[in-house]
């Protein structure tokens, strides 16, 4: 007899509730919000006629969420994270206590004897410290000063920036591959270009970034039959300084575009041996611009 009155006195103190919920499609459901509301608050339960509690969930252009809930006491709370989980996990906390008038009493009383010992923070300290991320994917561009006209060239890239806060930093390494021809009076010299490149940008403002770093290279150099068909192999170091503009998209995909002044340490030229062993010219390497876009995915 006590045991079925003690069960019939807990269910009289359940609270019903019912979540209406609207988020994108990368985010969790609802039921999620209310297993999370479940773990902090077990006398909380789902009922189509219960208190309502709505909630808009969207993603700004920076790729962070923002909801918005209106509670059954009529307030309205907005939450803003990187990551929607912390939303919901953030959400579920603010409905408790919203609805849970027993554990909000507590709470509050907690927290008035927390703020006579510690001082209340004023900036949260992961956000002023900020996140790294790294993202990798494929970028494409051209050089100037390894030929007359600019090289295209293509390959892939890793880059690892720390996002999040007023000064962006970053770091990136990517490696390249490009081809071009040099016109001689004897015929096409062809030319291939592999390249390894090292940024680091230690100064940015929100999507611009100040980048400088090395492109270390391979020149391979091959000749047509009227030039005996030679091949020769050389390496080369130069210097790069220029722009980064970044943007990430729904929070993971990442598109950059950068320009700057390529300064080559190695002044190679490029020339053909006539058979009369007189010397053509065909290139001096020289002081030039790049260009690339890249876009890639965070890892």
């Amino acid at each position: 007899m006590c045991l079925l009155l003690c069960a019939a006195e807990a269910r009289a103190e359940d609270t019903p509730y019912w979540i209406v919920w609207s988020s994108p499609a990368q985010c969790p459901a609802a039921s999620q919000l209310h297993a999370e509301v479940q773990a902090r608050s077990s006398s909380l339960q789902l009922d189509p006629e219960g208190a309502r509690v709505r909630v808009n969930v969207s993603q700004d252009a920076s790729g962070q969420y923002l909801a918005t809930a209106l509670l059954p006491s009529g307030s309205s709370r907005d939450v803003k994270a990187r990551h929607c989980s912390d939303v919901v996990s953030a959400l579920a906390f603010i409905v408790v206590m919203d609805l849970d008038a027993e554990l909000r009493e507590r709470s509050s009383s907690e927290d008035v004897a927390k703020e006579r010992s510690t001082p209340v923070p004023t900036e949260n300290a992961n956000a002023a410290a900020g996140e790294w991320h790294g993202y990798a994917g494929v970028a494409g561009g051209a050089t100037g000063g390894l030929t007359p006209a600019l090289m295209p060239q293509g390959g892939l890239f890793y880059e690892l920036w720390r996002e999040g806060t007023a000064l962006a930093r970053g770091a990136r390494v990517s490696a390249s591959f490009g081809a071009s021809e040099l016109a001689s009076n004897l015929g096409p010299v062809s030319l291939r270009y592999f390249s390894s490149t090292f940024d680091v940008c230690p100064v940015g403002v929100g999507f611009a970034s100040l980048c400088a770093g090395l492109d270390l290279g391979a020149t391979d150099v091959r000749s047509g039959a009227a030039l005996s068909n030679r091949q020769s192999l050389g390496f080369s170091v130069a210097g790069r300084a220029g722009l980064v503009l970044r943007q990430v998209f729904a929070a993971r995909w990442l598109a950059e575009l950068g320009a700057g002044a390529w300064l080559p340490l190695t002044l190679d030229e490029f020339a053909v041996r006539r058979a009369d062993r007189t010397i053509e010219p065909l290139h001096q390497v020289g002081i030039s611009a790049y260009g690339s876009l890249s876009v890639g995915l965070r890892l």
